[in-house]
């Protein structure tokens, strides 16, 4: 994930889960002056101040300073998680470079209160504030602000007009209980990726149309090079047909529906022990959501051809 920071104050939005998550780390060799995540529970009129000023006296702010700042020992803060927001203080601007992971977390909002936050949208053609929110009552029509850097202050957002970014972060109202993640919700059966692990051959993804009109959505393999393994199944008249991912596959999601696909992994496809790549789902609304894919194989018999595995087994399955 890339994201662009300019001098003074940036909301930032991670959405991969850093290899090395210290926060030192995430920041080597970039000039910032300080990093806040906010972690309480808000009070609506909490985040309307001038950040010309660091919130030092908020229970609810975390802060970090790096080892040659005078306030380096009261860093409360220690590292950088995906699905989290991020006040940065820079003394100029430069870009962020976070290497990691894509992870599928849920989406948890704080009921009646502002929640600071940010969302998977495309990097191209980006969805407006009202767009994105059309579907979910707890957040149509309800106030949203946007960090403005070069004054340190937030604004309010004129929701048909402002779009959303893609690592940027906002303070938006939840008015009652919310879920809701965007236009499009993706489940997975367990877990924040799809790992097929040693022995697993096909795993659920849950593509969820939470609007009210049809949506086209595409489910992209990123693999950048070597094998392609991965394979969509599908039903049809004549019964399964599996279909390669080398390619951008589309599909349309009518108002309201929940669509499963099923993935199946080729093992004998990939030459290496393990295989690793991520799957890019988009919409016709602008939402971008990574996922994380991996599997392993078994490992090579100890004698002449056969698994580890070659006999008769007799268990019980759950």
């Amino acid at each position: 994930q890339i994201i662009p920071l300019t001098t003074g104050w940036n909301a930032i939005w991670v959405e991969v889960e850093p290899t090395n998550n210290a926060v030192s780390s995430v920041f080597a060799n970039l000039p910032v002056e300080s990093v806040w995540p906010y972690s309480d529970k808000l009070a609506p009129v909490e985040f309307i101040q001038n950040l010309s000023e660091e919130p030092w006296n908020d229970p609810g702010w975390r802060r970090w300073f790096p080892a040659d700042s005078p306030h380096a020992i009261l860093t409360t803060l220690f590292a950088v998680n995906a699905g989290k927001a991020y006040l940065v203080k820079m003394t100029n601007a430069a870009s962020l470079t976070i290497t990691g992971r894509p992870v599928l977390k849920p989406v948890s909002w704080v009921p009646d209160a502002l929640n600071l936050r940010g969302f998977q949208v495309t990097l191209g053609s980006r969805p407006t504030f009202a767009s994105f929110f059309a579907a979910s009552g707890a957040h149509a029509g309800q106030p949203a602000y946007r960090l403005d850097s070069a004054l340190g202050v937030w604004t309010q957002v004129t929701p048909t007009v402002d779009r959303l970014r893609s690592g940027e972060a906002y303070w938006v109202y939840c008015q009652g209980a919310s879920t809701y993640p965007g236009p499009l919700k993706i489940k997975l059966d367990q877990g924040d990726r799809l790992d097929f692990g040693r022995v697993a051959q096909r795993l659920n993804l849950f593509l969820q149309n939470l609007t009210t009109t049809p949506m086209v959505i595409g489910i992209n393999d990123l693999t950048e090079s070597g094998p392609r393994p991965l394979s969509l199944i599908l039903w049809a008249t004549n019964g399964l047909i599996q279909h390669a991912l080398p390619v951008t596959f589309t599909t349309n999601l009518a108002a309201g529906l929940t669509e499963g696909v099923q993935l199946a992994i080729r093992r004998s496809d990939f030459s290496s022990t393990n295989f690793q790549t991520v799957l890019e789902i988009t919409n016709n609304l602008g939402t971008r959501v990574l996922l994380e894919v991996s599997a392993d194989k078994l490992p090579a018999a100890t004698l002449g051809s056969t698994t580890p595995y070659t006999g008769l087994w007799v268990g019980g399955v759950s």
